[in-house]
C-alpha cells in the first residue's frame, strides 16, 4: 500500500484568493463567494508541527497548489518554502499560482529561497483583455512584472494557458510573446470544466448575468465528452460502466498525498474537493445531478474509511497507520468504484486530456 513509501507532497496553503474564476468551486459562477467557506491558511509554526523534519527529508517533490486557494496569498507561503529547502536541499518544489499578488521583491526572495530544482507555473490564459475573462480579478501587467522579477533572481517559471474560444485563434502568438518574456516551458490545455455544454455562464457579485464563456471549438483544442451524461443517471448503466473501467490511481503511482489547509490528510486533491465541498447544484441538467451524486459518494466513502487530520497525529504519525486508507485501494478494484477516481483516475469520461506544450529553444 503506497502511504508508506510516499514521496511527494501536494499541499494547499490557504483558501484564500484573490481571484474570481468562474469554474472555481469557492464562487457562484465568478461572483459573490459560497457561504460555506471558513478561511484558513497554514502558517509556519503549523507546517513545522504537521511535517516533521525526518518525513520531509525522505520526499522527493513538494508542491503548493490548491483546490480553493491560491498558495502565495498564504502569508508564511515563502517562510515555508524556505523552510523545506533548509531541510531538504535537493527535493523538487513547485508553486501554481495566478502570480497576481506580493511585490516583485517578494517574487525575487522567493526565487532565492526556492533555490535549484524548482519552478513557479503561472496561470495565464491569453493576452490581457483575454485574460481576465478567466481569471477575474486578477491584474494581467502585475503578473508579467511578478513572473519577470522571479525569473531575474534565477527563478524557472513556466505557464499553463486555458484555451477558450475567445483566445483559441491567438495561441501562437501568446506563446511566442511568452517565450520571449523568459519562461522556459509553455502548456496550453483546454478544461474538463464545460463536461460537454458549449457555454458557461459568468455572474456578477450580486448575481446578475454578465456574460458566457464558450468552450473552444476549432478541431485543434475542442474537447468531447466520450459519454452521454444521460446514461450516468441510469442506475444500470452506471452500474456497467463501474464494473468494466480501469482506474489507474495517479495517488499511488506518484507515491503521493495532499494535505488542505485544515489538515485534512487525503489521497489526492479530487476527492479532497468531494470532501470538503458543501454545495449542490441546484439546476436539474444531468451534470448537476452526476456532480452532487459524486460529491455525496466521495463524502460517504471518506467518512465510512476515516480522514486522518494533522491537528491530531503529524505526518509520520499517521503514515504508520497500517489499515490507512485500506478500504479505498480496495474500490479501485472493486465493481462499485468511485465516481471520483473514474473521472480523474481513468478515460472514461472523457480521452487523456489534449494539451500543446512548448519550450524554450
Amino acid at each position: 500500500m503506497y502511504p508508506y513509501n510516499v514521496k511527494s507532497l501536494h499541499l494547499e496553503l490557504t483558501n484564500k484568493c484573490q481571484a474570481s474564476c468562474p469554474m472555481c468551486a469557492r464562487n457562484y459562477n465568478g461572483g459573490r463567494e459560497r457561504e460555506y467557506l471558513q478561511l484558513t491558511e497554514i502558517t509556519l509554526d503549523k507546517f513545522k508541527q504537521w511535517f516533521p523534519r525526518a518525513f520531509l527529508s525522505k520526499l522527493n517533490n513538494i508542491y503548493a497548489c490548491g483546490n480553493y486557494g491560491d498558495p502565495i496569498i498564504a502569508q508564511d507561503c515563502l517562510e515555508i518554502f524556505e523552510y523545506i529547502r533548509s531541510v531538504n536541499p535537493t527535493t523538487r518544489l513547485a508553486i501554481h499560482t495566478n502570480g497576481s499578488a506580493r511585490s516583485a521583491d517578494w517574487w525575487r526572495h522567493l526565487a532565492t529561497a526556492m533555490g535549484e530544482n524548482s519552478f513557479v507555473v503561472f496561470g495565464i490564459d491569453g493576452f490581457k483583455g483575454q485574460h481576465e475573462l478567466y481569471r477575474r480579478g486578477t491584474d494581467f501587467d502585475r503578473i508579467i512584472e511578478n513572473a519577470r522579477a522571479f525569473m531575474s533572481a534565477g527563478g524557472k517559471a513556466r505557464v499553463d494557458s486555458l484555451v477558450f474560444k475567445h483566445n483559441e485563434n491567438t495561441v501562437d502568438d501568446f506563446e511566442k510573446f511568452l517565450l520571449e518574456q523568459g519562461f522556459e516551458n509553455i502548456n496550453f490545455k483546454t478544461t474538463k470544466r464545460f463536461y460537454g455544454s458549449e457555454n458557461f455562464k459568468v455572474e456578477k457579485k450580486n448575481g446578475d448575468f454578465d456574460y458566457y464563456l464558450e468552450a473552444a471549438t476549432t478541431d485543434r483544442w475542442k474537447q468531447e465528452f466520450k459519454i452521454n451524461l444521460d446514461n450516468l443517471r441510469s442506475s444500470s448503466a452506471l452500474k456497467k460502466i463501474k464494473e468494466s473501467v480501469s482506474i489507474q490511481p495517479e495517488c499511488e503511482t506518484l507515491k503521493q498525498i495532499y494535505v488542505d489547509c485544515f489538515g485534512n490528510f487525503l489521497p489526492c486533491c479530487w476527492i479532497g474537493f468531494d470532501y470538503v465541498d458543501q454545495h449542490s447544484l441546484d439546476d436539474v441538467s444531468s451534470f448537476a445531478f452526476i456532480r452532487n451524486s459524486m460529491a455525496e459518494e466521495s463524502k460517504r466513502l471518506l467518512d465510512r474509511i476515516g480522514i486522518p487530520n494533522l491537528n491530531a497525529l503529524d505526518a509520520e504519525q499517521i503514515l504508520a497507520k497500517e489499515d490507512l486508507w485500506k478500504e479505498l485501494h480496495e474500490a479501485w478494484n472493486s465493481p462499485d468504484k468511485p465516481m471520483a477516481c473514474i473521472k480523474t483516475c481513468s478515460t472514461t469520461l472523457y480521452d487523456t486530456l489534449y494539451t500543446h506544450t512548448v519550450k524554450q529553444q
